[in-house]
């Protein structure tokens, strides 16, 4: 399991160095393997708002979200649960090439809908494995901004 140094940091502030906390919590018997740059998202992922989304009535299973990345409202096919509005997360705009992925995100049909890109859960962006989770942080304050200026979570003790 990955854990963001700075989601620790924020619960117990004052925490040393990522090392010297690994090494504390070793000492602890709660073993550190590792400590995990992680590198930053694509330019090309920004932080969007959801406005509003509904199940698809062929599928309930895929949703189509409205988002907002700052600039324009966007349609997205999602699979994923879990949404809410007013929600930011992570969008990886057409074009974007994710952490292990070897084709780039493509506007496309999907289930009769056009989707305008992809919303990215923290595994889809290398962050860490656990897929059934959004990456909603109280550091994305607005659309628009892209995902790398948001050096918090680069750092995971494994």
């Amino acid at each position: 399991m990955r854990i963001p140094y700075s989601w620790l940091s924020d619960i117990v502030p004052g925490l040393p160095s990522p090392h010297s906390t690994a090494d504390l919590l070793n000492s602890l018997g709660l073993s550190v393997e590792g400590i995990d740059e992680i590198p930053a998202a694509p330019a090309s992922v920004v932080v969007a708002e959801v406005q509003s989304f509904r199940p698809l009535e062929q599928n309930p299973t895929l949703f189509e979200v409205c988002v907002s990345d700052g600039s324009r409202s966007r349609s997205v096919v999602c699979g994923a649960p879990g949404l809410y509005v007013n929600m930011r997360t992570a969008l990886a705009l057409p074009g974007a090439v994710l952490p292990g992925g070897a084709e780039a995100v493509k506007s496309q049909s999907i289930a009769g809908l056009h989707s305008e890109g992809m919303l990215c859960s923290p595994k889809e962006l290398g962050l860490y494995d656990y897929s059934g989770a959004w990456l909603s942080s109280r550091t994305m304050r607005r659309p628009e901004r892209s995902l790398p200026s948001f050096g918090r979570l680069r750092r995971c003790l494994n």
